[in-house]
């Protein structure tokens, strides 16, 4: 049980998407770093899959 996560509820989240009042702003070269990584982890999750779909 993560307590950071468990701080975002649905109605915050709703009431955020409709307000938007909380905007973030992150630096160019911090969102390219933070790509690689999750760029890494969507081709893991979709060679994983392909692979359970090669093995059905």
């Amino acid at each position: 049980h993560c307590p950071w996560m468990a701080m975002n509820a649905l109605d915050s989240l709703a009431l955020e998407l409709k307000e938007h009042n909380n905007e973030i702003s992150v630096d160019d070269a911090l969102i390219e770093q933070a790509m690689l990584p999750l760029n890494r982890m969507l081709a893991f999750s979709e060679q994983l899959k392909r692979m359970k779909q090669g093995a059905a």
